[in-house]
This record gives C-alpha cells, structure tokens and sequence, in this order.
C-alpha cells in the first residue's frame, strides 16, 4: 500500500537534537517486517544497523525510540533499548563527523595488501588516504548496512572471518547472514571481556 509513506530505510534522518536525548533500540524481527511496522506510522528515526537478517538497530531522539518500541511490543516483536552513550549511525551524532576528519587530516593510510570494506558502503575503502578519512568519519553518523557488507565480502572471495576483541557477537551475525554456505567464523575472545 502507497499512502505516501517512505519504507523506514528510507525515511529521513532524525532532525538535529542533543545526541544527550538520544536513544538505540535492539529489534529481533524480519528486517522487511521492521520496515512494514514502520513505514505504518511517522517517526523521526533511521535505522542505523541492519546487523543480520532479523536484526537491527533503530536510532533516534529517546521520545521516537519510545515511540517506536511501544508500537513494536504492541506487535509483539521483540525489542530492548541497548546501553550506549548516543544514538550513532544517526545525524543525532553528525556534529563529530568534522572534528573526527580533523583528526584523520595527514594521516597516510597504508596500502592494503587485501580489500577492506567499508560498514556503510558494503563496498571496499578507495584507494586515495584523503577519500578513506572522509568515508571513514562519516561512517559516525550513517546506518551501517553489515548485511550487505558482510555479502560482499562473501561474493569477493571471503571465506574466513575472524572477531577480534571480547566477545562472539559479531561471530553469530556472520553465521546468520551466511547461513548454509560455505565459510568460517570464528571470535578470538568469545569470553566477552
């Protein structure tokens, strides 16, 4: 159905508010069910991480995200607001992209001697140092598209993936997004810290 409504991948990133009054909300659902329940209504959020297929992230102002996680418990779709400092991958954070490309500023990235991909393009980094700092910074405030990374990994010859640091979180995204094909994953420190 039209209704003029956009799919929430979509939607129009959240208008400019303290990154202090922001939120991030799990979702375990479908990522087109996501999209459905909340195309149905009008929020001011993005989501921010399609982590696996039936797995995101939405961010936003803290108001919205209760908005949202009401409307998702009300479907009886499981949802949890995660403990983190911002709601990133959002323009709510946007205001750190330019003092974070300051920082990278004469930094001479290496030449990789294997592609490195990119969590908001899904696409490998360009070659030039300058081009790599300004993808780089602006991954701070644009939804991180891991599926489709993760797939594009695979399709360019991937087979291994390792975790590095505590935890295996990122391990089970990878097996749920590849599920039966033919690859292998594994977390350095599965301990969680």
């Amino acid at each position: 159905g039209g209704g003029g409504k956009k799919p929430a991948a979509q939607a129009q990133q959240p208008a400019a508010k303290s990154a202090a009054e922001s939120a991030v909300e799990a979702v375990k659902a479908p990522l087109e069910t996501i999209d459905a329940v909340l195309a149905e209504v009008s929020l001011d959020l993005v989501i921010a991480n399609k982590n696996a297929p039936d797995q995101a992230v939405l961010s936003g102002s803290t108001e919205e995200i209760e908005k949202a996680a009401e409307l998702l418990t009300s479907r009886e779709i499981h949802n949890i607001r995660l403990p983190v400092a911002a709601a990133f991958h959002s323009s709510l954070v946007a205001d750190a992209e330019q003092p974070f490309l300051e920082a990278l500023a004469g930094i001479d990235f290496a030449e990789s001697t294997v592609p490195v991909f990119a969590n908001t393009t899904a696409g490998e980094y360009p070659d030039s140092s300058e081009e790599k700092a300004e993808l780089l910074a602006g991954q701070l405030a644009r939804p991180v598209e891991f599926v489709q990374q993760i797939t594009n990994m695979y399709e360019a010859g991937a087979r291994t993936f390792i975790e590095v640091g505590p935890g295996a979180r990122l391990t089970g995204l990878v097996k749920s997004i590849l599920g039966g094909r033919e690859f292998a994953a594994a977390s350095i420190d599965a301990s969680s810290g």
